[in-house]
């Protein structure tokens, strides 16, 4: 009885000190929370650097436009697919983007699955994934899992120095070499300059530069 009263007690610590190490992610994640809730439309030049299955795709530079409510990721690309649009606007057109195509048929809209095939087919993320606040959620899903399954090693660096005024912190989830979620933050704003993600032999590297918060855009900037 007191043997197993023993091997309860180490269990409980062993857990409490299992849940306190996660302690500083949550409360960055937490931060992260309350600096969007402070953000009604943002404006970011934004590029991704993807592979995918092994296969290089040509690096994406777009011009990146977000409105919270309701929620609109708008892209407007500058290289390649010069002039292509992609919108994708919470509770409109039954889920799907709506999308302009570059070149020759630019006059055109179409409307994608974000998570279809066609959309993600030089994608490892759908589009719906790059707001913000649905960084903040992948992050939590991950710091859940950690605490639950311990399938996540789970590092904050906050000591990192940048050309960003403040610093940068670094926070990491990591499962195997080939497994890995990483997001680098703004100290100051508290928001996410860089999301790196590896599983397998896919991978993704998304940079946010040039953040406006709340520049006040119009409708106008949000078409198609």
């Amino acid at each position: 009885m007191v043997c197993a009263f023993l091997a309860l007690l180490l269990l409980t610590t062993s857990f409490r000190q299992d849940t306190s190490a996660y302690a500083p992610a949550a409360e960055l994640l937490q931060r992260m929370r309350e600096a969007n809730d402070r953000i009604a439309d943002l404006r970011c030049t934004f590029t991704m650097e993807i592979k995918k299955e092994g296969r290089a795709i040509p690096l994406q530079r777009t011009v990146f436009r977000y409105r919270s409510h309701p929620e609109i990721i708008h892209l407007t690309f500058m290289s390649p697919y010069e002039g292509r649009i992609v919108c994708y606007r919470q509770g409109s057109s039954g889920g799907q983007m709506r999308v302009r195509p570059d070149g020759f048929w630019h006059f055109l809209t179409a409307t994608l699955d974000p998570t279809g095939d066609r959309a993600m087919e030089d994608a490892i993320d759908p589009v719906t994934m790059q707001g913000f606040p649905n960084i903040v959620a992948a992050a939590q899903r991950l710091l859940d899992t950690a605490r639950t399954t311990g399938r996540y090693s789970v590092t904050i660096d906050s000591g990192r120095r940048s050309s960003i005024s403040g610093g940068t912190i670094r926070m990491q989830f990591r499962a195997s070499a080939s497994e890995e979620f990483i997001m680098e933050v703004d100290a100051s704003t508290f928001l996410p300059f860089l999301v790196s993600r590896r599983c397998g032999s896919s991978s993704a590297v998304y940079r946010y530069e040039n953040i406006e918060t709340n520049p006040g855009m119009s409708d106008a900037e949000f078409d198609v």
